[in-house]
């Protein structure tokens, strides 16, 4: 009987201890996705910025 509790208290932790990295991992692959989001609408506004103007007056004529 003594060793039931111990036993049934450590897969609980271990559990713990694994949601706590999962939850760490998602919220670092979040913000990892974030960040390339961000940085990949940056890029894509930066070349319209760079391109458009070139682009635009030979597509319209």
């Amino acid at each position: 009987m003594d060793r039931q509790p111990s036993e049934l208290r450590q897969p609980s932790e271990r559990l713990k201890r694994q949601e706590r990295l999962n939850r760490q991992e998602r919220l670092s692959r979040q913000e990892r996705l974030n960040r390339q989001e961000r940085l990949s609408r940056q890029e894509r506004l930066s070349l319209k910025e760079i391109l458009l103007p070139r682009l635009t007056p030979s597509c319209r004529r």
